[in-house]
C-alpha cells in the first residue's frame, strides 16, 4: 500500500506529538523517582511503578467496557485532564499525597494521548512492521533525553517544570485538532482464553523490562570503577538502538533471536567477573537486539488477534510490560541479583522461540 504525500505529512505530525509525549513522560517520570529519592527511602521509589501499572491497567478495563469512561473522550480532552493534573500539583505544593495523585493524573493523561496517537501511526503506516519500528525509535530517542533531564533537575526545579509542560500542553491544543481519532466498530472483548499466542505476551514483558532493570546496575558498576563514565550506561544503549535497528530488523528472526541468547550469556559472564565495560558493551547491543525482537513479535502478535480492537491490544502489552517491571522491581528488594534471573528468563523464552520459529514462519 502506497502512502500519500498528505498522508506522509499527517505521519510526520503524528510521529512529532508522539515523540513530544513520550519526552515529557520520561522527564516526570524521571524527575519524580529523583524527587522521593531525595525526600524518602528507596522502598517509595516502587510508588511510581505502582502508579504507572494501575494507570495502564484502568486504561485497558477502558477500552474493553461498552460504555467508555475515557478512552471515547476527544483528545482535547486528555489534555484538559493533564492541566488539571498539574495545576493541582501547582496549588498543593507541599502535600506529597496530592503529588503522587497530580502524578498519576498526568500519567493517565499522556498514556491516553499516546495510546490514540500510536493507534494512528500504526494503522496509517504500509506494514505493521514498519509502525513498530518508527515507534520503537521514536520512544527510546525520547526516553533517552527524557530521563536525562529529569535526572539532573533537582526538587526546587519540579515546579518550573510543571508550568513549562503545562505551557506545551496548552499549545498542544491548537495541534491536535489536526489528528483525526481513529476508532473501532470491533468491540470483541479480549480475554486470556480468546487470546491466540498468549506466550508472546509473556515474552515481550520480560524483553521490556530488560533496559529498565540492567541500566541502573550497569550504571553503579560504572559508578564503583569508572565513576567519569556512568553516563555511557544511559547514553550509549539509546545511541545503538537508534544506529542499528534498521539493520536489525532485516535480519531473519532466528538470526536475531540467537544473538541476543549470546548477548546474555556474555553479559552473565561480565556481572559474574564484576567487569563494568563488558557489562555496557553487552547492554548496548542487548537493547537495540531485544527492540527488534519485540517489533516483530508485536506485529506478529496483531496479526494473529485481527478480531481485537488494536487500541486494546496496544494497552494489553502497556499493562504487561508496566505490570512485569513493577513485580521485578518488588522481588529486587528481596532477591539479589535480580538481573541475572532476568537474563535466564530472557534466554528460556528466546530458545523456546527458535524451537517454534522451526515449526512456523514467524
Amino acid at each position: 500500500m502506497k502512502i500519500g504525500r498528505f498522508q506522509k505529512n499527517e505521519i510526520r505530525l503524528l510521529s512529532g506529538y508522539y515523540l513530544m509525549l513520550i519526552l515529557i513522560d520520561s522527564t516526570m517520570y524521571s524527575a519524580f523517582t529523583m524527587m522521593i529519592l531525595s525526600y524518602f527511602s528507596n522502598q517509595l521509589k516502587l510508588l511510581i511503578l505502582g502508579i504507572e501499572s494501575l494507570v495502564a491497567i484502568f486504561i485497558f478495563i477502558d477500552t474493553n467496557r461498552k460504555k467508555k469512561m475515557l478512552v471515547g473522550l476527544k483528545l482535547q480532552d486528555y489534555i484538559y485532564l493533564g492541566e488539571f493534573g498539574l495545576i493541582l500539583f501547582l496549588c498543593f505544593p507541599n502535600s506529597i499525597f496530592i503529588k503522587f495523585f497530580s502524578y498519576a493524573i498526568v500519567t493517565l493523561s499522556t498514556s491516553l494521548l499516546v495510546l490514540d496517537i500510536s493507534k494512528s501511526i500504526i494503522i496509517q503506516q504500509s506494514q505493521f512492521e514498519i509502525g513498530f519500528m518508527k515507534l520503537a525509535n521514536l520512544k527510546t530517542f525520547a526516553t533517552l533525553i527524557g530521563f536525562g533531564i529529569g535526572g539532573i533537575l533537582n526538587a526546587q526545579f519540579i515546579p518550573s517544570l510543571i508550568i513549562l509542560i503545562m505551557i506545551i500542553f496548552a499549545v498542544s491544543l491548537i495541534l491536535v485538532n489536526r489528528f483525526s481519532k481513529v476508532d473501532s466498530h470491533k468491540s470483541l472483548t479480549i480475554s486470556i482464553g480468546k487470546i491466540e499466542d498468549i506466550f508472546t505476551v509473556f515474552v515481550l514483558g520480560i524483553l521490556t523490562a530488560n533496559t529498565s532493570v540492567w541500566v541502573p546496575i550497569v550504571a553503579v558498576s560504572l559508578q564503583h570503577q569508572y565513576v567519569h563514565l556512568t553516563v555511557i550506561a544511559f547514553v550509549l544503549p539509546g545511541v545503538l538502538t537508534l544506529i542499528l535497528m534498521r539493520w536489525l530488523i532485516k535480519l531473519p528472526t532466528v538470526i536475531i533471536l540467537i544473538l541476543f541468547v549470546v548477548q546474555s550469556l556474555i553479559m552473565i559472564i561480565g556481572f559474574i567477573n564484576q567487569s563494568a565495560i563488558v557489562q555496557t558493551l553487552c547492554l548496548a547491543c542487548i537493547v537495540p537486539t531485544s527492540l527488534s525482537i519485540s517489533v516483530h513479535l508485536r506485529s506478529q502478535f496483531f496479526k494473529k488477534n485481527t478480531i481485537f480492537d488494536l487500541k486494546s491490544l496496544i494497552q494489553l502489552l502497556s499493562v504487561n510490560s508496566n505490570t512485569v517491571l513493577f513485580v521485578l522491581a518488588i522481588l529486587s528488594i528481596i532477591v539479589p541479583n535480580i538481573g541475572i534471573y532476568l537474563l535466564l528468563a530472557n534466554i528460556v523464552s528466546m530458545i523456546i522461540l527458535v524451537i517454534k520459529s522451526q515449526k512456523e514462519k514467524l
